[in-house]
C-alpha cells in the first residue's frame, strides 16, 4: 500500500483535533514550535492554553517521552525544568477535556514570537516574589519519573502551576505523584501560597516493576532557604522519615502492590540551637539490651558499641532520622558479625546531626556480665 497525505505549509498555522481525554499529538513542522503560543478552540473560541485551563476546557501541559531516561518529560510554558518547545515531528501527549483544536503556530511567525514575549514579560513579574521549589525523583535504575515539583509561590502562579497532570503510564515505568482527593487526579506539581508554619505534601510512588527496589531523592535543594528542613516520610513504613538535605535519598522494595505513600514535609528549623544528646539508658530486656537517649531536637543518630580504646565493635543505628525527646534502639549482645561480647567494658557512643551539619555526641560506659 502507498501512504498518503499532505504538505504542511510552513508559513501558516497548523490545527490538529482533537477529544476529550488524553491524546498523542505531534508538531508537523520541519522546526521546532514554542508552547507558549499553541492556541486551543473549541469551535466559538480560541483561546490560549492559559485561558483554556482556566476556562477548564483543556489543560496547558503536554508530556514528552525521553527513551534515554525511559520517562517523560514536561511541557510548559514557564514551569521549572520543562520544555519550552516541542521539536519537528516529535509527539506529546495533550489532555483535553472538550471536542476542539490545537493551533500550532508556524515557526518563525510573530505569534510564535510572542510566546517568547509573554514569557520574558512573566519572568520580569515573578523576579521579587517570594518562592521555591523541590524537584522530587523516583527511579529503580532504568526507569525514572524526575519530573514532578512541590512548591511554594506568588498565589497567581501557584494556581498557574497546581495541579498539572501526570501522564499517562506505559508499561514498565515508575511513575511518582501528588494526590488530589477531592478530584482523584495524579499531578505532577503542588505548588502553594507561601504560608508560615509546617507544609505537607502527600505523594505515592508506583510501579509495576515490583522486583526493582525505587529511591525516591530530591536532587538539588538549592532553592530552599536554609532555615527550612526538608523531611521524607515513608507512611507505609510506620512514619519513617529521613532528611532530604544529609541524606541521597530514599529506597524501598515497592513489594505486591507496586504502590508506596508519602509525605514531603518542610518546615521551620528548630530554634533550639545546637543538637544535644543526653540521658542514656541501658535496660536489660529479653536476649539484649534496650538503649535509649534523649535529643533536644530532631537530628540523624548513629549509635555504636565501642571498645574501651574506641574500637568499634557494632553499629546500632546508622544515621537513622529521630525526633526530639526519647529514643530507642535495641542491642542483641553481639557484635557486627553476630559473635556474642563476653563479660567486660564496654562504651555505648551516641552521635546526633542536623540538617545544617551541627553535631553533639555522648558516651555512656557499659558493663557487661554474663
Amino acid at each position: 500500500a502507498v501512504a498518503s497525505g499532505r504538505a504542511v505549509d510552513h508559513g501558516k498555522e497548523f490545527a490538529i483535533k482533537v477529544q476529550p481525554g488524553w491524546q498523542l499529538i505531534a508538531n508537523p513542522f520541519l522546526a521546532p514550535i514554542d508552547w507558549a503560543a499553541v492556541q486551543f478552540s473549541t469551535g466559538t473560541q480560541r483561546l490560549s492554553l492559559a485561558q483554556a485551563r482556566a476556562a477548564g476546557v483543556a489543560f496547558d501541559h503536554a508530556w514528552a517521552y525521553d527513551g534515554a531516561q525511559k520517562g517523560y518529560r514536561l511541557v510548559h510554558a514557564f514551569a521549572e525544568g520543562a520544555a519550552r518547545r516541542v521539536d519537528a515531528w516529535q509527539g506529546v501527549w495533550f489532555l483535553s477535556r472538550v471536542a476542539g483544536e490545537v493551533i500550532l503556530p508556524a515557526p518563525g511567525t510573530r505569534a510564535a514570537e510572542a510566546g517568547e514575549e509573554a514569557r520574558a514579560e512573566r519572568a520580569r513579574e515573578r523576579g521579587s516574589e517570594q518562592q521555591w521549589s523541590i524537584r522530587l525523583q523516583a527511579s529503580n535504575g532504568e526507569q525514572t519519573d524526575s519530573f514532578n515539583y512541590a512548591g511554594v509561590t506568588g498565589e497567581g502562579d501557584a494556581s498557574a502551576l497546581a495541579g498539572l497532570e501526570s501522564p499517562p503510564t506505559l508499561a514498565g515505568y515508575v511513575d511518582l505523584y501528588f494526590t488530589d482527593p477531592a478530584k482523584g487526579r495524579r499531578c505532577a506539581t503542588d505548588y502553594r501560597a507561601p504560608a508560615a508554619g509546617e507544609q505537607v505534601w502527600n505523594f505515592v510512588v508506583e510501579t509495576d516493576l515490583q522486583g526493582k527496589p525505587v529511591t525516591v531523592s530530591a536532587p538539588n535543594l538549592a532553592q530552599v532557604p536554609n532555615n527550612l528542613e526538608v523531611l521524607l516520610e515513608d507512611v507505609d513504613a510506620g512514619g519513617k522519615r529521613v532528611y532530604l538535605r544529609t541524606s541521597g535519598g530514599y529506597t524501598f522494595n515497592p513489594g505486591d502492590s507496586g504502590q508506596r505513600r508519602f509525605k514531603l514535609i518542610v518546615r521551620p528549623r528548630s530554634a533550639a540551637g545546637g543538637v544535644r544528646v543526653a540521658d542514656i539508658t541501658v535496660t536489660a530486656t529479653r536476649g539484649g539490651r534496650a538503649i535509649g537517649y534523649v535529643l533536644n531536637r530532631d537530628a540523624l543518630v548513629t549509635v555504636e558499641l565501642l571498645s574501651p580504646t574506641g574500637q568499634r565493635l557494632k553499629v546500632l543505628a546508622d544515621r537513622q532520622a529521630a525526633p526530639q525527646g526519647r529514643s530507642t534502639v535495641i542491642w542483641d549482645g553481639t557484635r557486627q558479625d553476630g559473635v556474642r561480647l563476653p563479660a567486660g567494658l564496654y562504651l555505648i557512643q551516641v552521635t546526633a546531626t542536623t540538617t545544617d551539619g551541627q553535631t553533639g555526641r555522648q558516651t555512656k560506659p557499659l558493663t557487661l556480665t554474663r
